[in-house]
């Protein structure tokens, strides 16, 4: 092609060098084997300059399949070997670090960027629903449910107990006393005894504990109560269930009148 542009006159060169080559999209780079040496031709248009023409036949497509694939991470590896093993020095130590620290930065940019952009939009949220929440007519109610609820979650289970424990008793004034029921009672005594002072071991039987009480306006009601106690838990001996609530009346008043 060059000697027959020459032939009509036309400026032309023989240029001999290398194709691109393969771009290796791992490593950013290109891979330039001496199968891209190739030469080509350029012609000189006034006006234009020199203009590329290759009268060469393409060549075979670009290698697929898993070992290209391969051939290129292969390649990579080669190429960050050279790179940063063997032709490490100062320039290439100062790269790294400004790398490092780019990336280093620019992570932290975007993380801070992300947090306060999930933060604004979860505010937004918050009040979007706060206004409808407030708009609605089952706001109040919502809010005694779930504050029981609260309340039912954070004592748990014994307070449930206790409550149905308490109706209960209630429940069965003038019958008989439960071996449930006379535990119930006794344990409220105990607690009612304990904020005045007195503390029942766990070593302690319930009669020693009933005679431990010094207080003489107390000792009785609350060892009848004990007996009452031990008699409906462990001897199954029937009692009148408005006998034991009254003691425990009794004693709850008698505390409160040592309070004052």
């Amino acid at each position: 092609m060059t000697v027959m542009l020459r032939d009509l006159g036309i400026p032309a060169r023989y240029v001999g060098g290398f194709l691109p080559g393969e771009y290796n999209d791992l490593g950013g780079d290109y891979i330039i084997r001496a199968s891209d040496a190739h030469a080509w031709v350029e012609a000189y248009f006034p006006g234009y300059g020199w203009i590329t023409f290759d009268p060469t036949p393409a060549g075979n497509g670009k290698r697929k399949g898993l070992l290209a694939r391969m051939g290129l991470y292969w390649d990579w590896f080669q190429f960050a070997w050279d790179e940063w093993v063997i032709n490490y020095d100062f320039s290439h130590q100062t790269n790294l670090a400004q790398n490092v620290q780019k990336t280093s930065r620019d992570w932290g940019e975007r993380a801070l960027r992300y947090y306060h952009d999930k933060q604004r939009e979860g505010i937004r949220l918050l009040m979007a629903l706060d206004r409808r929440t407030e708009a609605s007519p089952y706001f109040l109610p919502s809010v005694l449910v779930f504050l029981i609820a609260l309340l039912i979650y954070l004592r748990g289970r014994p307070l449930i107990s206790y409550l149905i424990a308490r109706w209960r008793v209630r429940a069965r004034r003038g019958g008989n006393l439960t071996a449930s029921l006379a535990a119930l009672e006794y344990r409220e005594m105990l607690r009612l005894l304990e904020k005045r002072g007195w503390k029942k071991a766990p070593s302690q039987t319930p009669l020693e504990f009933a005679s431990a009480i010094s207080a003489t306006d107390l000792s009785a009601p609350v060892a009848q109560l004990t007996e009452l106690y031990q008699s409906a838990r462990f001897g199954d001996h029937a009692a009148p269930v408005d006998q034991m609530s009254s003691l425990l009346r009794f004693i709850r008043d008698t505390l409160r009148s040592h309070r004052q």
